[in-house]
């Protein structure tokens, strides 16, 4: 787990200039952590595509921003990300003689000995159009593969995402925009 912690001295001075209740500056961190939690995923989302070279429509899933909670000294936010493989079956696989190919734009992979399960819709629907190899000899047990993205996303997080100058710069801006909105419209 990655941690981005904010001052919470700076917080308290922005909330004194402006001159906003306790009400309405709780109302407006929270809904400064939402975005905020927006932002990264947006973020993260984009760099771990470039680095992948994998679609929205294959890492779309894979990012859920976490419910703002309440504590005593301030709130939690944050950013789910998924890094665990993706299934073959997304990644346009082809059946060769010794195995499957499949991966990535640019970056794909053969898998020896490995065969394609039946599309949907197909006299069964138990292998749903995965990669699979099996792991004895025998017709079954078998696993299904998938392609590793944890290095390129850990390494993408860590390059792009995590800079805390610019999620601190990004934070204050839009907190100062939501204090200053929510003591306009309690006027």
């Amino acid at each position: 787990m990655i941690r981005l912690e904010i001052d919470k001295q700076q917080i308290d001075d922005l909330i004194s200039t402006i001159k906003a209740t306790d009400a309405e500056a709780l109302k407006a961190l929270r809904s400064t952590i939402r975005k905020m939690g927006q932002w990264l995923r947006t973020r993260a989302g984009r760099s771990i595509r470039a680095e992948t070279g994998m679609n929205n429509k294959i890492l779309g899933r894979r990012f859920r921003a976490l419910k703002f909670k309440t504590k005593p000294d301030g709130g939690i936010g944050g950013v789910w990300i998924g890094l665990n493989p993706v299934d073959l079956g997304l990644l346009s696989p082809v059946q060769g003689m010794g195995g499957v190919a499949a991966g990535p734009m640019g970056k794909g992979r053969a898998y020896e000995h490995a065969f394609m399960g039946k599309r949907p819709g197909e006299i069964t629907a138990k292998f749903k159009g995965g990669v699979f190899r099996r792991t004895s000899k025998k017709r079954l047990p078998i696993e299904r593969l998938g392609y590793d993205i944890d290095d390129e996303g850990r390494k993408a997080l860590e390059s792009d995402v995590m800079e805390l100058n610019e999620f601190e710069n990004q934070f204050f801006r839009v907190f100062e925009r939501e204090l200053k909105w929510r003591t306009q419209t309690s006027k």
